[in-house]
């Protein structure tokens, strides 16, 4: 086989390359669902044409019909345009979709046996009719019904084996020169019904293959679309991924800002990670962070909080945006005590129990997508500056709130006596531990 037409056919590793199916079977079946969906409307048009051209060729039969004209009504009407008409009717049934190219490909070969059939009943019927309206036959089967390739060209072996079979049994072969004449005429039509079967073959397969190729892209760029937004959303809450969507990321994207009169954000940071991370190879350490972290991401989730970023072994998240749902402060409280209570079952590489220190802050914020070449979900404000400053002056395996949080809280939550912080940019500042919560979580 020569070397590009080996390197056409291996170009789509999914297709096998002369049935022009799909290897997997799945995506076959999914093809073939969407194709037919797509195609419906085309399939009946094309039942509808077939009856049209057969009913539209009577008129001109009438001009030289004259023995026979009887014959030709009953055949072409009754039986001609009458097998379309049903073939259009059945179209309608609820399970159409599981034996249509079954049927259109009967109907057209039936259509085949009835040109035959004219032909032997009608006595003024020329002979270069046989040919030329199996020629048509042909035409309609590989560019009109919308056969796939294996049954449009089961059609053409078909149509051509009929009208050879029709044209040695009505050949006039009673002397020598007839019989000339009928193998001359055979010659002739098979050599025009070849080329049409060919040529139709090729424009058949490669319209296919181009069908089939194109969906097949449209499935991988389908993938890749849904792997983004996948990526997107992980990076922005989804009504943020929304809004971006819908602008152009290159021009307007960083108006996507919001002022907010109450957030609550929670800081953890790991105690002892720089240690331990020196005392640990690096995939080992990369690993305990990575747990850690899914663990938060998972509790982030649990509890409706959005995940801001990770700052080395420094983990933020907010309860309130981009929407509050009225109990953002118990969200965040409640998350806050299960990274804690998680993180006291780990330990790192070299054994040792590890510890965290929690800071939560409930106050105003605004928050945006700043970025342009990497897009990022951030917060900004006095609250993230305090639930920050309360982490760093935190205790391990403890929770420090503000007292804004606090007074949200105290209904609900048992916490410790009060105490004042020096934090750097706020001078004194009441905080407390958040302990527990009153009654189950």
């Amino acid at each position: 086989m020569p070397r590009p037409l080996r390197g056409f056919l291996a170009e789509v590793p999914e297709l096998r390359p002369w049935s022009l199916t799909f290897r997997d079977p799945l995506l076959e079946a999914r093809y073939e669902d969407e194709y037919f969906e797509a195609n419906l409307v085309y399939i009946r048009a094309a039942t509808l044409l077939g009856a049209v051209a057969w009913a539209a060729f009577g008129p001109l039969a009438g001009l030289v019909v004259e023995e026979g004209l009887f014959w030709d009504r009953v055949i072409r009407y009754g039986m001609g345009v009458g097998s379309s008409l049903l073939a259009f009717a059945l179209s309608y049934l609820p399970n159409f979709r599981r034996f249509w190219k079954e049927l259109l490909t009967g109907a057209i070969l039936f259509s085949a046996v009835v040109w035959v059939i004219h032909r032997a009943l009608v006595d003024d019927a020329r002979p270069d009719w046989g040919y030329a309206g199996n020629m048509l036959i042909l035409i309609f089967a590989y560019l009109v019904s919308r056969l796939p390739l294996r049954f449009s060209a089961l059609v053409g072996v078909a149509v051509i084996a009929i009208h050879n079979v029709g044209a040695l049994f009505y050949a006039d072969t009673s002397t020598a020169a007839e019989a000339e004449e009928a193998v001359t005429n055979l010659i002739f039509g098979d050599y025009f019904l070849l080329i049409t079967a060919f040529i139709g073959t090729i424009g058949a397969y490669v319209l296919e293959r181009s069908q089939r190729l194109l969906y097949l892209r449209e499935q991988e760029l389908e993938e890749a679309r849904s792997r983004s937004e996948g990526l997107l959303r992980n990076i922005l809450p989804d009504s943020i991924a929304e809004r971006l969507k819908e602008r152009d990321p290159t021009a307007d994207h960083g108006r996507i800002a919001q002022a907010y009169d109450e957030v609550t954000v929670v800081f953890a940071d790991l105690v002892g990670f720089t240690d331990q991370s020196a005392r640990a190879e690096p995939p080992e350490a990369v690993a305990v962070l990575d747990e850690v972290f899914r663990r938060f991401d998972a509790i982030a989730e649990r509890y409706g909080l959005e995940t801001i970023k990770t700052i080395g072994d420094a983990y933020m998240a907010v309860a309130g945006v981009p929407e509050s749902r009225g109990d953002d402060v118990d969200c965040a409280a409640r998350a806050a005590l299960a990274m804690r209570d998680d993180v006291r079952e780990l330990r790192w590489p070299s054994g040792d129990p590890m510890h965290v220190r929690i800071g939560m802050a409930t106050g105003p914020a605004v928050a945006g997508v700043i970025g342009w070449r990497k897009f990022a979900y951030d917060l900004w404000g006095d609250t993230v500056n305090t639930a920050s400053r309360l982490e760093a002056n935190g205790t391990p395996d403890q929770i420090q709130v503000s007292d804004r949080a606090y007074r949200r809280l105290r209904d609900r939550y048992r916490f410790s006596e009060s105490h004042t912080l020096d934090l750097k940019g706020k001078g004194p500042t009441p905080a407390r531990f958040l302990i527990e919560r009153n009654g189950p979580r």
